[in-house]
């Protein structure tokens, strides 16, 4: 698995967490999450594909080298479209620590 396809897994495993953990944020979530699962297809995609594909452009974008998949989520999020402005500030309103305590429960 790329070190790429990995931060992605691990950005939509804490969100996913969130969601399942918070259901008052699941209308803002349910599009990205459906559209960004990475366990539907085999190999490295999404569940839409053009979803990975951008993510995989956000990175060619960022020296990401020396930032915590926190800092990643918070940058990849920001830059959606606004197809996904709500998951967006659900995702902006977490805190690092909340993210990491997700992360680490996946």
């Amino acid at each position: 698995m790329s070190k790429q396809f990995s931060i992605y897994r691990s950005i939509y495993g804490a969100i996913d967490k969130f969601y399942d953990e918070h259901p008052e944020n699941a209308g803002a979530l349910e599009e990205w999450l459906s559209e960004a699962n990475p366990h539907i297809w085999e190999g490295e995609c999404s569940g839409d594909p053009a979803v990975y594909k951008e993510f995989e452009a956000f990175l060619s974008s960022v020296d990401y080298g020396n930032l915590s998949t926190y800092q990643i989520a918070k940058l990849y999020f920001a830059r959606l479209d606004d197809y996904y402005s709500e998951a967006s500030k659900v995702v902006e309103a977490m805190s690092e620590a909340e993210f990491n305590e997700l992360l680490a429960r996946i």
